[in-house]
């Protein structure tokens, strides 16, 4: 007979009894899941995290008690392990995770009871038959439950469970230190905002954005405040006035970016480049600069005070007027960097690098610091700097009066402006420098090597050059009045300046440009001028006798009164 050709009396039997075995499985599984928590309630474990919260405790109290530290405990937080923070505690999250476990295998075992492959319940003859069928399957489970928490006790052992403690606080810690998720914005979308006169990006995720070469000084303030510009290509871009103030910027590429007054307070630049950056008038008070690059950086008048700059590379970089009380400059790279007018009172310089570095007498060193002992050279006037080596060192305007320089290796130096009155440059490498405007009256440059030189506009009166080698130098405007050029080299040079009264007896002027120059009673005497250009020259009053003047241009050159190679007078 079918089942719905069944009694209906029956039918209701039959689910009468579907229904009481499932209570009584129910009520089965209630009794395990009860034991199961008692258990994990009495685990060794929890004690042990009580035990060690009992211990951190300990410990913090007595690191509370450290005088020497104990200004700087009220700003640790990392370590509360107080019950009255808005956090659970590490028992309560434990704990709320064993009961996700608990609450897991109890929904498991039920599913597992409740049901079978087939999707229904099973029907089981009524009364004795269904009691011995509880007690099998109750102790199945009993020793299913046995097996799973021997299982438990194997996962959780005590190294392994402090092992975890552990990571957990530690992953607390750096929790701290981990920026915020925000979502990476990509360049494109970033400066089509900015097009649009968007400037408030504070704490945009800029992580790795390519923006080299891009102006960012519209008449308006960039707020990049708080901002992720890790690993960042900023090469050549301008940030003039930008806030940068706290942005994470480690590792990004500044190379010969405009931060002109910009805002870095408290920002990070850890290994960052910022080599040939201008960071004039920048504020980088209590900045992270660790291992950064800022090798020939202008950080003129820059707010460096705090500022971490340990392991930094500032090898002739522009300090002048820079403010760096109190900075940390441990192992630092220093040398050939101008501190000009710079203030490095208590700055930590322990293993910085200074060697040739320059300073003056506005310069500020921390207390029983010695500059000369640590290589510093002192540019001042009557300074000694004999033999020293100023290759490619920047002096513009540089006091250098009566100094003594011979010897002195300035290759490629900048000298614009430089007052070298009287100044003793005997011998010394001034190839390829730059003397444009420089006052050398009275210097003496006797030997030395002036190969390629500028000396545009430069002042060399009554300056003694003799021997001194002018090679290939860029002579114009520039004034040799009364200047001892004897025995000179000037082969090939190109002179527009005044020579009047000079001396250059025996100077080698071979293939020189001398048109339209002043040379009126200058003493010429045995000088080799052979092709030499001399059309529209005054060599009025000069003194030639002697001198080779062989395929030497003479158009319309004045001789008046001028002593000629063969010792006769011209009219």
């Amino acid at each position: 007979m079918s089942e719905s050709q069944l009694p209906l009396v029956s039918r209701i039997e039959e689910i009468e009894q579907r229904y009481n075995t499932v209570a009584k499985y129910a009520a089965g599984i209630k009794r395990q899941l009860e034991t199961l928590t008692e258990q994990f309630n009495q685990r060794p474990e929890l004690q042990q995290i009580e035990s060690l919260r009992d211990e951190f405790l300990a410990l913090q109290q007595r690191f509370n008690q450290l005088p020497a530290l104990s200004n700087n405990v009220d700003n640790i937080n990392t370590f509360e392990i107080s019950t009255e923070s808005a956090n659970p505690d590490d028992v309560e999250i434990v704990r709320q995770f064993f009961e996700r476990v608990d609450q897991q295998q109890g929904q498991e075992l039920l599913t597992e009871v409740v049901t079978q492959p087939s999707g229904e319940l099973p029907i089981q003859p009524a009364d004795s038959s269904v009691n011995t069928n509880d007690a099998e399957i109750s102790q199945a489970q009993e020793a299913d439950n046995a097996t799973e928490l021997d299982e438990s006790d194997r996962a959780f052992t005590d190294e392994e469970f402090k092992t975890e403690r552990i990571m957990w606080l530690l992953n607390r810690i750096y929790a701290a230190e981990e920026e915020s998720l925000e979502i990476p914005v990509d360049a494109e979308e970033f400066l089509k905002r900015y097009k649009n006169k968007e400037h408030e990006f504070a704490g945009i995720n800029l992580a790795g954005a390519k923006l080299s070469g891009k102006c960012f000084n519209h008449g308006f303030i960039l707020n990049l405040s708080g901002a992720n510009l890790k690993g960042a290509e900023l090469c050549e871009t301008n940030l003039c006035s930008a806030n940068l103030s706290g942005a994470k910027l480690n590792n990004a590429n500044f190379y010969k970016a405009r931060l002109e007054s910009a805002k870095l307070e408290k920002a990070k630049l850890i290994k960052t480049n910022l080599n040939s950056a201008n960071l004039g008038q920048a504020n980088l008070s209590e900045a992270n600069l660790s291992e950064a690059c800022l090798s020939h950086a202008i950080l003129f008048k820059a707010n460096l005070n705090k500022t971490n700059l340990s392991r930094a590379n500032l090898q002739n970089a522009s300090l002048r007027e820079a403010n760096l009380r109190m900075a940390n400059l441990n192992d630092a790279n220093l040398s050939n960097a101008i501190l000009f007018g710079t203030n490095l009172e208590g700055a930590n310089l322990e293993g910085a690098n200074l060697q040739q570095a320059l300073c003056n007498t506005a310069t500020i060193f921390p207390a029983d610091f010695d500059p000369v002992k640590a290589g510093v050279y002192l540019i001042a006037p009557s300074a000694s700097l004999k033999g020293a080596n100023l290759s490619s060192i920047n002096l513009n305007e540089a006091d250098l009066r009566e100094a003594n320089l011979s010897r002195a290796n300035l290759s490629k130096a900048n000298l614009q402006i430089a007052r070298l009155l009287q100044a003793n440059l005997s011998e010394a490498n001034l190839s390829e420098a730059n003397l444009t405007c420089a006052n050398l009256t009275a210097a003496n440059l006797s030997g030395a090597n002036l190969n390629q030189v500028n000396l545009k506009d430069a002042n060399l009166t009554a300056a003694n050059l003799s021997k001194a080698n002018l090679k290939n130098a860029q002579i114009s405007k520039t004034n040799f009045s009364g200047a001892n050029l004897i025995e000179v080299n000037l082969v090939g040079a190109r002179l527009l300046g005044n020579l009047s009264g000079a001396t250059l007896h025996k100077a080698n002027l071979c293939g020189a440009y001398l048109g339209s120059v002043n040379l009126s009673g200058a003493n010429l005497t045995s000088a080799d001028l052979r092709g030499a250009n001399l059309e529209g020259a005054n060599l009025e009053k000069a003194n030639l006798k002697d001198a080779n003047l062989s395929g030497a241009i003479l158009k319309n050159t004045k001789f008046s009164g001028a002593i000629m190679p063969d010792g006769t007078t011209h009219e």
